[in-house]
């Protein structure tokens, strides 16, 4: 009988932990620096995804999941200012954004740096600057919240990210073992105010 040889190529197979559905209730959490976005089907929306590892010590502790927010590019003009209040909400619940970032005059933007796109047609974020100034994605401690939810094939889904403590803006990158960079080179970097400000 003929000897065979197995080959195995894992070139380009990069290991994010899996996905973990997260039953009911609030989840001590650090995020991942593995950010992504992705334009919806329609076109007109991007699905922001913030992954995460859960820290606290329980079942799930080092669980890996993620939390998906929706930016509106297009729609009503008060939806659209609702949905990026609700983006302002979620980057000052990590951290990310402060109060202290105002400007004199209130001025307050954010530029969104992305890496390459993969096969599945999402976007790698590399890293945030606000007003300029650079914010790590990893690292950033919150409260997870899993609720019921019939519209998702597990019945389950991440509601929210909320913040936990008070947050600072360097994030929180010496917890042990949590990454605050992605080790990438970014190609593109965008303030995102309007549609024809998306690269992709």
């Amino acid at each position: 009988m003929a000897k065979m040889d197995m080959v195995l190529d894992f070139t380009g197979l990069i290991d994010d932990g899996g996905f973990t559905d997260l039953p009911p209730g609030r989840y001590e959490v650090v995020t991942k620096p593995e950010w992504s976005i992705k334009r919806t089907a329609s076109g007109e929306n991007l699905s922001l995804r913030v992954p995460f590892t859960v820290t606290e010590r329980n079942e799930f502790e080092a669980a890996n999941s993620s939390f998906f927010h929706t930016i509106m590019l297009k729609g009503a003009a008060d939806k659209v200012r609702q949905n990026k209040l609700f983006t302002l909400r979620l980057l000052t619940a990590l951290g990310i954004v402060t109060d202290e970032d105002r400007g004199p005059k209130g001025e307050l933007q954010t530029s969104w740096v992305f890496g390459d796109e993969n096969e599945y047609g999402s976007t790698a974020i590399t890293g945030i600057k606000v007003n300029g100034q650079s914010r790590s994605l990893g690292g950033r401690v919150a409260i997870a919240v899993s609720v019921v939810d019939d519209k998702t094939s597990s019945g389950l889904k991440v509601k929210a990210l909320e913040a936990k403590g008070t947050p600072s803006p360097g994030g929180n990158a010496g917890i042990a073992g949590v990454s605050s960079g992605t080790g990438q080179s970014p190609v593109r970097e965008v303030a995102i105010i309007s549609e024809s400000d998306i690269p992709f």
